[in-house]
């Protein structure tokens, strides 16, 4: 009996312990510069802190993709480049690929109810989202290019207008 004992209390001293270091560790990593497939929050509020208005396009992966998520991937980036060129370039336009598999982008799971991969559009205003939109059709659409290009240019102006319903 007392053996069972000093094993609940070393698992339990092992738990407090590693929450502890995981703790400190999360406190204390770098803010650093993030490439494609990885984004911490540090970057959205500084990438729309310039002031005046940003909107971000995401598009939410898994680690393993098969060949319908990498075309609704191109596709999307096929959209924001031809739909929106000259606000790419003054940075008003963003798009970032992201898999939320990455523990640093885990929480855009519960942010945007993600149950698959998908299309989010965000709109920030002085480096805070205001709305944002889910385009649950890209996977209705992605056998067609030209509706499914439409579709995202269609979602990501009408984030800019201010619509914040889903769909």
């Amino acid at each position: 009996m007392k053996l069972k004992s000093i094993i609940t209390v070393l698992l339990l001293l092992f738990v407090a312990i590693s929450i502890v270091v995981l703790f400190i560790n999360e406190n204390r990593a770098p803010k650093t510069e993030v490439k494609e497939g990885s984004m911490n929050d540090g970057e959205t509020l500084q990438a729309g802190s310039r002031g005046g208005s940003k909107v971000i396009v995401y598009y939410f992966h898994n680690t393993k993709r098969c060949r319908t998520c990498r075309r609704i991937e191109a596709l999307t980036k096929k959209a924001v480049e031809t739909g929106f060129p000259e606000d790419l370039e003054n940075g008003k336009v963003e798009l970032r690929i992201l898999n939320v598999q990455v523990p640093e982008n885990e929480h855009f799971v519960l942010d945007y109810n993600l149950t698959t991969n998908a299309v989010v559009v965000s709109l920030l205003e002085n480096g805070s989202e205001v709305s944002w939109k889910r385009l649950d059709r890209v996977w209705e659409l992605v056998n067609n290019e030209e509706a499914f290009i439409r579709y995202i240019q269609d979602g990501t102006y009408s984030v800019m207008a201010g619509d914040r319903t889903d769909g």
